[in-house]
Protein backbone atom coordinates (compact mmCIF):
# COMPACT_ATOMS: atom_id res chain seq x y z
CA UNK A 1 0.00 0.00 0.00
CA UNK A 2 3.14 2.26 0.71
CA UNK A 3 4.43 1.73 -2.44
CA UNK A 4 0.87 2.48 -4.08
CA UNK A 5 1.02 5.59 -2.53
CA UNK A 6 4.64 6.41 -3.18
CA UNK A 7 3.81 5.43 -6.76
CA UNK A 8 0.75 7.92 -7.15
CA UNK A 9 2.42 10.55 -5.71
CA UNK A 10 5.31 10.49 -7.95
CA UNK A 11 3.84 10.45 -11.12
CA UNK A 12 1.43 13.24 -9.74
CA UNK A 13 4.53 15.33 -9.11
CA UNK A 14 5.98 14.44 -12.38
CA UNK A 15 2.77 15.22 -14.01
CA UNK A 16 3.20 19.02 -12.37
CA UNK A 17 6.59 19.40 -14.38
CA UNK A 18 6.16 20.88 -17.66
CA UNK A 19 8.54 22.24 -20.07
CA UNK A 20 9.61 26.00 -20.34
CA UNK A 21 12.30 27.30 -22.69
CA UNK A 22 12.84 31.24 -20.88
CA UNK A 23 12.85 30.40 -17.36
CA UNK A 24 15.90 31.00 -15.45
CA UNK A 25 17.28 28.15 -13.68
CA UNK A 26 15.20 26.86 -11.16
CA UNK A 27 16.65 27.11 -7.83
CA UNK A 28 15.04 25.22 -4.43
CA UNK A 29 14.85 28.24 -2.10
CA UNK A 30 12.51 29.52 0.12
CA UNK A 31 12.37 33.89 1.41
CA UNK A 32 11.37 33.46 5.14
CA UNK A 33 9.90 37.14 6.45
CA UNK A 34 10.56 37.30 10.42
CA UNK A 35 8.84 40.18 12.63
CA UNK A 36 11.11 41.31 15.29
CA UNK A 37 9.45 42.79 19.08
CA UNK A 38 12.28 45.66 18.88
CA UNK A 39 14.26 45.80 15.69
CA UNK A 40 13.43 45.70 11.79
CA UNK A 41 12.17 42.91 10.00
CA UNK A 42 14.24 40.71 8.74
CA UNK A 43 14.11 38.09 6.03
CA UNK A 44 15.87 34.43 5.63
CA UNK A 45 16.87 33.00 2.08
CA UNK A 46 16.91 29.08 3.08
CA UNK A 47 17.98 26.27 1.02
CA UNK A 48 14.80 23.95 1.47
CA UNK A 49 16.89 20.88 0.38
CA UNK A 50 18.77 21.38 3.74
CA UNK A 51 17.19 24.09 5.55
CA UNK A 52 20.22 25.80 5.88
CA UNK A 53 20.10 29.69 5.73
CA UNK A 54 22.32 30.68 2.91
CA UNK A 55 21.72 34.38 3.16
CA UNK A 56 19.77 37.14 4.72
CA UNK A 57 17.87 40.31 4.43
CA UNK A 58 18.18 43.51 7.04
CA UNK A 59 17.58 47.24 6.74
CA UNK A 60 13.92 47.09 5.21
CA UNK A 61 12.51 50.44 5.81
CA UNK A 62 9.59 49.99 7.20
CA UNK A 63 8.63 49.33 10.88
CA UNK A 64 9.34 46.04 13.10
CA UNK A 65 6.42 43.42 12.49
CA UNK A 66 7.20 41.77 9.19
CA UNK A 67 4.52 40.57 7.92
CA UNK A 68 3.92 39.57 4.25
CA UNK A 69 6.49 39.09 1.36
CA UNK A 70 6.84 38.09 -2.09
CA UNK A 71 10.08 37.76 -4.37
CA UNK A 72 9.97 38.39 -8.09
CA UNK A 73 13.39 38.23 -9.30
CA UNK A 74 15.61 40.52 -7.50
CA UNK A 75 12.79 42.77 -6.64
CA UNK A 76 11.14 41.70 -2.78
CA UNK A 77 7.81 42.67 -1.89
CA UNK A 78 6.68 43.23 1.23
CA UNK A 79 4.46 44.28 4.22
CA UNK A 80 5.46 45.14 7.46
CA UNK A 81 3.38 47.28 10.89
CA UNK A 82 4.90 49.84 13.19
CA UNK A 83 5.02 49.62 16.51
CA UNK A 84 2.40 52.51 17.36
CA UNK A 85 0.15 51.22 15.60
CA UNK A 86 1.69 47.91 15.18
CA UNK A 87 -0.20 48.29 11.00
CA UNK A 88 0.52 49.63 7.97
CA UNK A 89 -1.35 49.90 4.43
CA UNK A 90 1.35 50.15 2.03
CA UNK A 91 3.66 47.38 0.47
CA UNK A 92 6.94 48.37 0.20
CA UNK A 93 10.35 47.50 -2.25
CA UNK A 94 13.70 45.82 -1.98
CA UNK A 95 16.33 44.62 -3.80
CA UNK A 96 18.03 41.18 -3.69
CA UNK A 97 20.88 41.93 -5.55
CA UNK A 98 21.99 44.72 -4.02
CA UNK A 99 20.79 44.39 -0.66
CA UNK A 100 18.91 48.05 -0.45
CA UNK A 101 15.32 49.18 0.49
CA UNK A 102 13.63 50.73 -2.19
CA UNK A 103 11.19 51.91 -0.12
CA UNK A 104 7.16 52.49 -0.33
CA UNK A 105 6.18 50.96 -3.73
CA UNK A 106 2.30 51.72 -2.90
CA UNK A 107 -0.32 52.03 -0.40
CA UNK A 108 -3.70 50.39 -0.42
CA UNK A 109 -6.98 52.18 -0.13
CA UNK A 110 -9.78 50.95 1.80
CA UNK A 111 -7.21 48.93 3.99
CA UNK A 112 -5.44 49.19 7.22
CA UNK A 113 -3.19 46.09 7.88
CA UNK A 114 -1.46 44.76 4.99
CA UNK A 115 -0.16 41.09 5.57
CA UNK A 116 0.49 38.28 3.68
CA UNK A 117 1.21 37.96 -0.39
CA UNK A 118 1.12 36.19 -2.69
CA UNK A 119 1.78 36.67 -6.60
CA UNK A 120 0.47 34.50 -10.08
CA UNK A 121 2.41 35.88 -12.52
CA UNK A 122 0.64 39.65 -13.08
CA UNK A 123 -1.18 40.24 -10.14
CA UNK A 124 0.11 40.54 -6.65
CA UNK A 125 -2.88 39.18 -3.74
CA UNK A 126 -2.83 40.91 -0.64
CA UNK A 127 -4.30 39.38 2.53
CA UNK A 128 -5.56 42.14 5.19
CA UNK A 129 -4.28 41.08 8.83
CA UNK A 130 -6.21 43.32 11.11
CA UNK A 131 -7.67 47.15 10.46
CA UNK A 132 -10.46 48.19 8.33
CA UNK A 133 -11.08 44.74 6.17
CA UNK A 134 -9.37 41.85 8.27
CA UNK A 135 -9.43 39.09 6.43
CA UNK A 136 -10.02 40.74 2.77
CA UNK A 137 -8.17 39.72 -0.17
CA UNK A 138 -6.47 42.47 -2.41
CA UNK A 139 -6.22 41.95 -6.18
CA UNK A 140 -3.06 44.41 -6.97
CA UNK A 141 -1.68 44.16 -10.98
CA UNK A 142 2.07 44.91 -10.20
CA UNK A 143 2.73 45.06 -14.37
CA UNK A 144 0.94 48.08 -15.12
CA UNK A 145 3.51 51.42 -15.32
CA UNK A 146 3.07 53.45 -12.02
CA UNK A 147 0.87 52.76 -9.50
CA UNK A 148 -0.71 49.17 -9.73
CA UNK A 149 -4.40 48.74 -10.03
CA UNK A 150 -6.12 47.14 -6.81
CA UNK A 151 -9.37 46.13 -6.37
CA UNK A 152 -11.01 43.88 -3.46
CA UNK A 153 -11.43 40.49 -4.52
CA UNK A 154 -13.33 38.93 -1.86
CA UNK A 155 -13.32 37.77 1.84
CA UNK A 156 -12.20 33.98 2.07
CA UNK A 157 -14.82 32.44 4.02
CA UNK A 158 -12.54 30.91 6.71
CA UNK A 159 -11.10 34.01 8.00
CA UNK A 160 -12.77 35.18 11.17
CA UNK A 161 -13.21 38.65 10.37
CA UNK A 162 -11.96 39.95 13.48
CA UNK A 163 -8.32 41.67 14.34
CA UNK A 164 -5.81 39.30 13.99
CA UNK A 165 -6.98 37.85 11.53
CA UNK A 166 -5.40 35.25 8.51
CA UNK A 167 -2.09 35.75 8.28
CA UNK A 168 -1.30 32.82 5.36
CA UNK A 169 -1.86 33.07 2.05
CA UNK A 170 -0.41 31.85 -1.60
CA UNK A 171 -1.74 31.39 -5.23
CA UNK A 172 -1.24 28.27 -6.92
CA UNK A 173 -2.33 26.79 -10.67
CA UNK A 174 -3.79 23.72 -11.01
CA UNK A 175 -2.63 21.76 -8.44
CA UNK A 176 -4.84 18.64 -8.48
CA UNK A 177 -6.96 20.03 -6.20
CA UNK A 178 -9.92 18.13 -5.55
CA UNK A 179 -13.28 20.07 -6.59
CA UNK A 180 -10.89 23.28 -8.07
CA UNK A 181 -9.79 24.14 -11.50
CA UNK A 182 -7.59 26.71 -12.19
CA UNK A 183 -5.84 29.32 -10.40
CA UNK A 184 -6.37 28.91 -6.27
CA UNK A 185 -5.87 31.10 -3.36
CA UNK A 186 -4.89 28.99 -0.16
CA UNK A 187 -5.16 30.26 3.39
CA UNK A 188 -5.63 29.20 7.33
CA UNK A 189 -8.27 30.61 9.29
CA UNK A 190 -6.75 33.36 11.82
CA UNK A 191 -3.56 34.11 13.32
CA UNK A 192 -1.37 30.99 13.35
CA UNK A 193 -4.88 29.08 12.82
CA UNK A 194 -5.10 26.08 10.46
CA UNK A 195 -6.56 24.43 8.46
CA UNK A 196 -5.57 25.68 5.24
CA UNK A 197 -8.08 26.15 3.34
CA UNK A 198 -8.43 26.61 -1.03
CA UNK A 199 -10.59 29.23 -2.38
CA UNK A 200 -11.56 30.27 -6.43
CA UNK A 201 -10.25 33.75 -7.42
CA UNK A 202 -13.71 35.35 -6.58
CA UNK A 203 -15.40 33.98 -3.60
CA UNK A 204 -16.71 30.48 -1.69
CA UNK A 205 -14.62 27.63 -1.13
CA UNK A 206 -14.01 24.63 -3.22
CA UNK A 207 -11.71 22.35 -0.88
CA UNK A 208 -11.79 23.47 2.70
CA UNK A 209 -9.30 21.73 4.90
CA UNK A 210 -7.03 21.10 1.83
CA UNK A 211 -3.87 21.12 4.33
CA UNK A 212 -4.36 20.54 7.81
CA UNK A 213 -0.65 21.73 8.92
CA UNK A 214 0.79 21.01 12.71
CA UNK A 215 1.08 23.96 15.00
CA UNK A 216 1.75 27.68 15.30
CA UNK A 217 1.53 27.68 11.17
CA UNK A 218 1.49 30.95 9.46
CA UNK A 219 2.83 31.68 5.88
CA UNK A 220 2.42 29.27 2.80
CA UNK A 221 4.11 29.05 -0.24
CA UNK A 222 3.91 26.62 -2.92
CA UNK A 223 6.41 25.48 -5.96
CA UNK A 224 4.74 23.95 -8.26
CA UNK A 225 5.37 20.46 -6.42
CA UNK A 226 5.43 21.13 -2.60
CA UNK A 227 3.44 23.13 -0.42
CA UNK A 228 5.43 24.50 2.48
CA UNK A 229 4.13 25.98 5.82
CA UNK A 230 5.79 27.99 8.53
CA UNK A 231 6.09 27.15 12.24
CA UNK A 232 6.16 30.60 13.62
CA UNK A 233 7.82 29.61 17.06
CA UNK A 234 10.04 26.65 16.19
CA UNK A 235 12.59 27.35 13.48
CA UNK A 236 10.56 24.60 10.92
CA UNK A 237 9.03 24.39 7.82
CA UNK A 238 6.66 21.68 7.11
CA UNK A 239 6.19 20.38 3.70
CA UNK A 240 2.98 19.16 2.06
CA UNK A 241 2.83 17.43 -1.48
CA UNK A 242 -0.26 18.98 -3.89
CA UNK A 243 -3.02 16.79 -2.72
CA UNK A 244 -2.34 18.11 0.62
CA UNK A 245 -1.04 15.58 2.03
CA UNK A 246 2.56 15.41 4.32
CA UNK A 247 5.68 14.77 2.46
CA UNK A 248 7.41 11.80 3.24
CA UNK A 249 9.90 14.43 4.75
CA UNK A 250 7.81 16.40 6.22
CA UNK A 251 9.77 18.85 7.76
CA UNK A 252 12.80 21.43 7.46
CA UNK A 253 14.70 22.26 10.19
CA UNK A 254 16.22 25.58 9.93
CA UNK A 255 20.02 25.68 10.77
CA UNK A 256 23.01 28.04 9.86
CA UNK A 257 20.86 30.52 11.77
CA UNK A 258 22.30 34.19 11.26
CA UNK A 259 24.22 35.63 14.13
CA UNK A 260 22.40 38.29 16.75
CA UNK A 261 20.40 39.70 16.80
CA UNK A 262 18.79 38.33 13.47
CA UNK A 263 18.70 34.86 15.26
CA UNK A 264 15.00 34.72 16.54
CA UNK A 265 13.15 33.86 13.57
CA UNK A 266 9.36 34.58 14.13
CA UNK A 267 8.31 33.48 10.31
CA UNK A 268 4.76 34.91 9.35
CA UNK A 269 5.29 34.17 5.36
CA UNK A 270 6.98 32.21 3.12
CA UNK A 271 7.49 33.31 -0.97
CA UNK A 272 9.67 31.25 -3.43
CA UNK A 273 10.90 33.30 -6.02
CA UNK A 274 7.90 33.63 -8.36
CA UNK A 275 10.17 34.31 -11.43
CA UNK A 276 11.84 31.09 -11.72
CA UNK A 277 8.25 29.34 -11.28
CA UNK A 278 6.29 31.67 -13.84
CA UNK A 279 7.75 32.22 -17.60
CA UNK A 280 6.86 35.64 -18.60
CA UNK A 281 4.52 36.79 -20.23
CA UNK A 282 2.65 34.76 -17.58
CA UNK A 283 -0.21 33.97 -19.54
CA UNK A 284 -1.76 30.09 -19.09
CA UNK A 285 -2.89 27.97 -22.28
CA UNK A 286 -5.93 26.44 -22.65
CA UNK A 287 -6.08 23.18 -23.65
CA UNK A 288 -9.75 21.53 -24.92
CA UNK A 289 -8.62 18.25 -23.22
CA UNK A 290 -12.70 16.53 -22.61
CA UNK A 291 -13.06 15.32 -19.13
CA UNK A 292 -11.16 12.25 -19.51
CA UNK A 293 -8.53 13.88 -16.85
CA UNK A 294 -11.66 14.58 -14.61
CA UNK A 295 -11.59 18.85 -16.25
CA UNK A 296 -13.59 20.15 -19.25
CA UNK A 297 -10.92 22.49 -19.88
CA UNK A 298 -7.78 22.27 -18.20
CA UNK A 299 -5.76 25.36 -17.93
CA UNK A 300 -2.04 25.08 -17.44
CA UNK A 301 0.82 27.90 -17.02
CA UNK A 302 3.98 27.61 -18.62
CA UNK A 303 5.96 26.43 -15.63
CA UNK A 304 9.13 25.29 -15.03
CA UNK A 305 9.51 23.64 -11.38
CA UNK A 306 12.15 22.16 -8.61
CA UNK A 307 11.92 18.58 -7.62
CA UNK A 308 14.57 17.60 -5.33
CA UNK A 309 16.96 14.74 -6.02
CA UNK A 310 17.22 12.87 -2.89
CA UNK A 311 20.60 10.76 -2.58
CA UNK A 312 19.57 9.77 1.62
CA UNK A 313 17.10 8.87 3.36
CA UNK A 314 18.19 11.92 6.15
CA UNK A 315 17.43 14.23 3.47
CA UNK A 316 14.91 17.08 5.07
CA UNK A 317 12.79 17.31 2.24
Amino acid sequence: QFCKSLLLRSLIALVAVLSCTNCPAPKGYIYAMNHSYTLEPFVYKIDVATGTVVDYYTNLSSGIWGRGVAVVGNTMYYTSGFNTPNQSNCVYKYNLSTKVDQGQYFCLTGATGLGSLAFDGTNLWIEEYEGDSPGAVFKCDITVTGIPTCVQAFTPSGCPGTTYSCDGLEYAYDTSISGCTGGVLISNRGDAVDPYDAYPLSSGSCHPSFITALTNNTGIAWDGVHFYTSDILNKTLHVFDVLGQPWFFPTITLNNIPPSPFDKPFIEDLSIDYARLYCFPPKPTLYNNGPANGHTNAYQPVVQVWIPVRNKLSDPQ
